[in-house]
């Protein structure tokens, strides 16, 4: 593996399965957006950070569009990625108490 994409693989028994896909979304996307946004591109610190951090700050919650768990999904789902960021200005942005833990999460 060099990184770069995640293989999606059908399994079909215990020891027949086969590769039926993939995405492009990987650990060389999560390294990469982390040095452009953390300037950090070490996996480990990348962990290390993201531990103390709480992903609910920038991303949206299925509690936040469903004010609780919806349809069999936990409400602590993300349902958008740094879906609360998307929308607010840059002024807003920058008054926000965003921490480098919390983009990491």
């Amino acid at each position: 593996s060099i990184g770069s994409g995640v293989s999606i693989i059908q399994v079909i028994s215990h020891d027949k399965y086969q590769r039926v896909s993939g995405t492009m979304i990987g650990g060389g996307t999560l390294v990469g957006l982390s040095n452009l946004l953390l300037h950090i591109n070490d996996f480990s610190k990348i962990q290390e950070l993201s531990r103390k951090g709480d992903n609910s700050v920038v991303d949206t919650l299925v509690k936040d569009l469903y004010g609780s768990n919806y349809d069999g999904l936990d409400g602590e789902t993300i349902a958008s990625s740094f879906g609360k960021v998307a929308s607010i200005s840059a002024d807003e942005l920058e008054k926000a108490n965003i921490k480098q833990e919390d983009i990491a999460r």
